[in-house]
This record gives C-alpha cells, structure tokens and sequence, in this order.
C-alpha cells in the first residue's frame, strides 16, 4: 500500500495550498493581469449573462479599491457607555480604598480613611468636624 505524500490525504494543507497558489501564478502571470483582462472582457461583453458581468465588475471593484465595510446594526450601546458614570466613580472609590490600605500598612496601624462619602458628596477626613463623617464610612469619588 503505498504511503500518502501528507498525513491527511485528500485535504488541503499549507504546502498543497501554497503550492496551487504559486501554480497559479505560474500559469496565469505573477501581477494577474491576465485574470484582470479576463474580468473586464466579461464586464464590457453584452452577450454575457448580467450577472456574470456583475461578478466581474464586482472583482474588479474589490481588487481596485478594496472590498466595502461591512456593518452589522447593534441594539443597546454596545460599548456600556451608559454606565460611565458609575464605572468611573467605582474605580475612584476602589483606587482611594488601595491607597488607605498601602497606606495602613506602611504605618502598620489600623485603616484610616483619608476621604469619605457625606451626604452624596466626598470630603478630605482633615475638613470634617469630629462625628461628620457619613454613614457607609467607604471612599469616594474626587469630585
């Protein structure tokens, strides 16, 4: 029995399709010209069937100046920019949380924010009276 030339037989692989594609330009012309005079033979012939000669056109088209954008219609907003808004206060508030925390550590005492949710806004602990601070005691957002 003899051996196949590829482990897969009957499929194409990279050097059977690198191969074909070197085969072809062997035949046809390494810059397609032939193929190019081809297309607008059939594109300009009014005995062809139209759409043949719009394929043509269309080849000619895609190879000249580039095949078209193609776009798909999303729903929604499809990047979450809705929600920027709270994406960025929450990174604020997660960023003031690690710095208190690098913080406590190198001090090696207890966590101590230096900002604070108040009533909706955000203040430095050293501008609040004593028993000021808000209720959730969590950073916040510099505003």
């Amino acid at each position: 029995m003899p051996v196949p030339s590829h482990p897969f037989p009957g499929r194409n692989n990279a050097r059977s399709q690198k191969s074909l594609a070197a085969k072809t330009r062997e035949l046809v012309g390494g810059d397609g010209e032939a193929i190019i005079k081809l297309w607008w033979s059939i594109a300009n012939d009014p005995m062809q069937k139209a759409s043949d000669r719009n394929v043509a056109l269309r080849e000619l088209a895609d190879r000249g100046w580039g095949k078209a954008a193609g776009f798909v219609a999303q729903e929604g907003d499809p990047l979450g920019l809705e929600n920027i808004e709270a994406a960025a206060e929450a990174f604020d508030r997660n960023v003031l949380r690690l710095v208190d925390a690098q913080r406590a550590e190198r001090v090696g005492g207890a966590r101590s924010p230096s900002r604070v949710d108040v009533d909706g806004g955000v203040a430095d602990v050293s501008e609040l009276p004593v028993g000021d601070v808000g209720a959730s005691g969590a950073a916040g957002p510099a505003r």
